[in-house]
């Protein structure tokens, strides 16, 4: 590929990477909250609530993580491809 398709590929997925990152640090804040409000609680149905919130996040945090693993391969095949044209370039002038 063209040396500059690959470096606008690696911004927009380091674009994409950052985004995750912000949404999996949110998510771990907000998990922490509950489970230290699921901890305070004493009254049984207001703790079941905090254990489901905690439930969620999780989960969401699950799927976030995967899609988090995905680009960074998809970086790190992008950065190979990069650096190998930019080589080419190189060798070309």
């Amino acid at each position: 590929m063209n040396i500059t398709t690959e470096a606008a590929n690696l911004y927009l997925n380091s674009k994409k990477l950052v985004g995750i990152t912000k949404q999996i640090k949110n998510l771990t804040k907000q998990t922490g909250k509950h489970h230290k409000k699921h901890q305070e609680e004493k009254i049984e149905y207001k703790k079941e609530k905090h254990r489901k919130k905690i439930d969620s996040s999780a989960k969401k945090i699950e799927k976030l993580v995967k899609k988090h693993n995905k680009i960074i391969l998809n970086l790190n095949k992008h950065y190979i491809a990069f650096s190998q044209a930019l080589q080419k370039e190189q060798q070309l002038k």
